[in-house]
């Protein structure tokens, strides 16, 4: 097997140390094990994608989600709170308690509900999917270094966004955890995010 790691995107140089190591370990068994490692593997398009705004990067998952809903929505036989677009959900959402918003946002669906199919931004985007979900993306990479399979440390946004437009599967494993001695940090919700023992 054939197994491609593309140290160049984005994370990869500051991943942790404890998941770096654990990373190496694992590569050096794959490689025991038959496997060829092409550590060169360059994935054309995360460059590109990873220095577009945003906005760039948000308007098509946005405006597709957008649509997606309104379609489904307006398709069901039975719909006994009478939500029929994304604006009905968001509005549903907001005034139920069981929802506890604000606490639990909305952000998100308001940001795709901003969207609009005519938007330059998004036609432009949309002609650019295809090298993204191709020869930029996943399939190219394999295709061009003749690999079964990439391999990557941590999964970012980009290899998420390409893995999806690629009609790719994913799969994470943790693996290494931090040491006994390390800080506790918190995400922006309050969650831990690294602690001593955690993958």
């Amino acid at each position: 097997m054939r197994i491609g790691i593309p140290w160049n995107l984005q994370g990869l140089t500051t991943l942790p140390l404890p998941k770096r190591e654990a990373f190496r370990n694992f590569l050096a068994a794959l490689h025991h094990s038959g496997a060829t490692l092409v550590h060169d593997m360059h994935i054309s398009g995360a460059a590109e994608f990873e220095s577009l705004s945003t906005a760039s990067r948000q308007i098509m998952l946005d405006t597709d989600m957008k649509l997606a809903i309104n379609t489904y929505l307006s398709s069901l036989a039975t719909n006994p709170q009478n939500i029929h677009t994304l604006r009905d959900l968001i509005a549903f959402t907001k005034a139920c308690p069981a929802e506890e918003y604000p606490y639990r946002n909305v952000e998100v669906f308001e940001r795709a509900e901003r969207t609009r199919p005519d938007d330059r931004l998004y036609w432009d985007m949309l002609s650019r999917d295809g090298y993204f979900a191709g020869e930029g993306g996943v399939p190219g990479a394999l295709d061009g270094y003749q690999c079964d399979v990439l391999l990557l440390p941590a999964l970012s946004v980009t290899m998420q966004t390409f893995a999806a437009k690629a009609g790719s599967p994913v799969l994470s494993l943790p693996m290494g955890v931090y040491p006994h001695d390390t800080p506790v940090e918190k995400d922006g919700n309050g969650l831990v995010d690294v602690a001593p023992g955690i993958p």
